[in-house]
């Protein structure tokens, strides 16, 4: 788990990939967030928070996070996006985000009402109570989850869907929070992302499909390479096991790479069937051995059933 979070961590923490991500998410994959337009921001969010007379610290730190500068005309907006990498599906997520962003605008609260301070500014009642004035404003912030897994997210996918069956009229008056995140599984078009992000994610939600990577190598031509970064994270999240064995300096061919993982393919296939029909030998489930060698789906649920749990 620690290995993976630090790769798909460094992985997005490049401008390329991280603007690449948002770009699909907020602009359907339109160039408009800027690598050069990202500035790294502090990944910890803290924040002291008053409570029945007690002083509580909280902090809570990100995966990654930064600062985007947009230029609109004469004006430029700030906007805090990060990303939370997910190896594994979390079932309270929408909660986990929503703390991250509380804490991040109280944290941008805070900030402001220390520099009031600085300059001594007079202020109203209402502002002394608070630390903010009138005119004080703060960023917005987004939260990316990208799910690493290669099982869909199943999990809620807004705060309401973490809620028990609550009277609907009460509902109306609760604030809800939807999770934004890239799932892999979810994705028909990766044509929409800019940078090898794309074929990452396309390796990780097509990675049990056996036709896949004939058919990736047929669409993407003789040409398609990826880096060492982008197969270090195919490897890290699926069996794919790529040599990295460069043609050239940082990159790979992938016909070569395809041709080696359709070979891993076929002699996992075929340890498996023999493992199988040991297994089925030594058990003396002879009727099961001789309807496996002729039924390929019942070979297959038998392998599920009793060879793929020793291998984990």
């Amino acid at each position: 788990m620690g290995n993976k979070d630090i790769v798909s961590g460094d992985y997005m923490a490049d401008n390329e990939h991280f603007a690449d991500a948002f770009n699909y998410l907020i602009y359907g994959g339109e160039k408009v967030i800027k690598p050069e337009s990202l500035s790294p921001a502090n990944a910890v969010e803290t924040a002291i928070v008053n409570k029945l007379d007690k002083i509580i610290t909280t902090k809570k730190t990100r995966d990654v996070i930064k600062t985007l500068n947009v230029k609109q005309g004469d004006n430029i907006t700030y906007v805090l996006l990060g990303i939370e990498n997910q190896s594994e599906i979390h079932y309270a997520m929408p909660v986990r985000n929503l703390l991250y962003d509380a804490l991040n605008y109280a944290s941008q609260v805070s900030d402001t009402e220390k520099e009031l301070r600085k300059i001594r500014k007079k202020t109203v009642d209402a502002e002394f109570l608070s630390g903010f004035t009138k005119d004080s404003r703060i960023y917005p912030v987004i939260t990316l989850v990208i799910n690493w897994s290669e099982k869909r997210w199943d999990g809620p996918r807004r705060l309401s869907d973490m809620f028990a069956e609550t009277d609907p009229r009460i509902m109306e008056f609760v604030n809800d929070y939807e999770l934004k995140i890239i799932d892999p599984h979810d994705i028909t078009d990766f044509g929409k992302f800019s940078t090898m992000l794309g074929d990452v994610l396309e390796f990780i939600k097509y990675q049990n499909d056996e036709g896949y990577f004939k058919r990736a190598l047929k669409e993407k031509g003789e040409d398609w390479e990826l880096d060492i970064d982008s197969i270090n994270v195919i490897n890290t999240f699926t069996d794919a096991k790529i040599a990295i064995i460069g043609e050239k300096e940082g990159t790979m061919k992938m016909c070569r790479a395809t041709e080696a993982i359709l070979e891993q393919g076929i002699e996992q296939g075929t340890n498996a069937v023999n493992q199988l029909n040991q297994i089925l030998i030594d058990a003396g489930r002879l009727d099961d051995l001789k309807r496996a060698t002729k039924d390929k789906e019942y070979q297959n649920k038998l392998i599920e059933e009793l060879v793929t749990p020793l291998s984990k």
